[in-house]
């Protein structure tokens, strides 16, 4: 049995995508977290080349949406199909936004992630993300955010 082939493409604001998009999303955050249809199309309508697919056996299997942001590539959401997890997915995401952020002589990369998911910390620190500051009160319950950053540029 051969492994499904992982392909990276450019999210669009297709039914199709959006529909996979809120499927994605429904499983993988709370109800505060959980970004709406409409907001997806906001993040499309940011700047659509730093918005992935992964894709796994031709169906969506993770995204990942960003924009650039004060100068930095700002990274709003990763997140997988729970069956999809752990496929090599995110980190494949992660390298398309890098690839297309240094293209356009952008260094750095920022993102928020609450103190209490700690697995998600965990995969970022894998990443070569480093905490620089807190956000306080950034999710809707109330809970901080930890401000990451990776410097792009540096050795890896």
């Amino acid at each position: 049995m051969t492994a499904a082939l992982l392909t990276i493409r450019r999210l669009t604001a297709a039914p199709a995508d959006l529909d996979a998009l809120e499927a994605i999303e429904g499983q993988s955050f709370n109800t505060y977290d959980a970004y709406t249809r409409a907001d997806f199309v906001r993040w499309l309508g940011y700047d659509p080349q730093l918005c992935f697919a992964a894709e796994l056996g031709g169906r969506m299997a993770a995204y990942l949406i960003a924009r650039v942001w004060q100068g930095a590539g700002d990274l709003a959401s990763l997140a997988a199909d729970p069956a999809c997890r752990r496929s090599g997915a995110g980190r494949a995401l992660l390298a398309a936004l890098e690839h297309e952020l240094l293209a356009r002589q952008v260094s750095g990369l920022t993102l928020e992630v609450r103190p209490s998911n700690l697995s998600g910390r965990a995969f970022w620190r894998r990443q070569g993300f480093y905490p620089f500051g807190i956000f306080d009160h950034f999710y809707a319950d109330g809970e901080d955010a930890i401000r990451m950053r990776k410097d792009l540029r540096a050795p890896a």
